[in-house]
C-alpha cells in the first residue's frame, strides 16, 4: 500500500493497472453522477465507497475504486476541475506526503501538520470551499426551487446543475439588486 501511495505521489497522472488492463464490469454500481443519488456522493466523499453501489451487500472494494474513479471522471468531463478541487488535491498530497514523513521519522511534528492539512481538506470540501455544507446548500436550492429538496430525492449531477443555474441567477440579479439600493 505505501509502496503504491509512493509511486502515484511521484506521478499521480500516470495510468494505473486498472484503467491499463479492461476493466471489470460493473453491473449493480453507480459509475456516473447522473444516477449517483446526493447522499451517496457525500458517503463516497466522507470515505464510504460502498455507497457507489446499488445494493450495499453486493459488491467488493476493488469494484467500488474502480466505480468511484468512474463517477470522478464524470464529473470532471462535465464541470472540470475547478481552482477548489485543484487546492483539495494539491492538500491531499501533501497530506500523504507528511503522513509518509511521520512513518518514515516518526516525528510528532508531522503528524500536527498533518492534521493540520486534514482541517484544511475538510474546510475545502464543505461546498466549494465557501465555507458552508451541501445540506446547507441545499436550504438555500430549497428556497430558490420553492419545494424541498434532500440528499436522498436528488442525484450528484442534479444537484450540481441546480447549484450552477443559482449561481447564474444570482450573478444576473445582483447587479439589478444594487442599482435599486443606490437609487439608480
Amino acid at each position: 500500500m505505501k509502496k503504491r501511495l509512493v509511486e502515484f505521489l511521484k506521478n499521480p497522472f500516470r495510468k494505473t493497472k486498472t484503467q491499463k488492463n479492461e476493466t471489470p464490469t460493473l453491473d449493480g454500481y453507480h459509475t456516473s453522477i447522473d444516477t449517483l443519488p446526493l447522499q451517496s456522493w457525500i458517503d463516497c466523499h466522507d470515505g464510504d465507497l460502498t455507497k457507489t453501489r446499488m445494493d450495499t451487500k453486493r459488491g467488493d472494494q476493488k469494484k467500488d475504486e474502480i466505480a468511484w474513479e468512474q463517477i470522478q471522471d464524470t464529473y470532471l468531463k462535465l464541470y472540470g476541475m475547478s481552482k477548489v478541487l485543484e487546492k483539495i488535491y494539491k492538500a491531499m498530497r501533501q497530506l500523504a506526503i507528511l503522513e509518509l514523513e511521520y512513518v518514515i521519522t516518526e516525528d510528532r511534528m508531522k503528524l500536527t501538520l498533518a492534521e493540520m492539512e486534514e482541517q484544511k481538506i475538510k474546510s475545502l470540501l464543505t461546498n466549494k470551499g465557501q465555507g458552508i455544507s451541501i445540506q446547507q446548500s441545499l436550504v438555500y436550492l430549497s428556497q430558490w426551487m420553492n419545494q424541498w429538496i434532500t440528499t436522498r430525492g436528488i442525484t450528484t449531477r442534479e444537484y450540481f446543475d441546480l447549484l450552477e443555474e443559482m449561481e447564474k441567477f444570482n450573478k444576473q440579479t445582483t447587479p439589478q439588486k444594487n442599482r435599486r439600493r443606490n437609487g439608480k
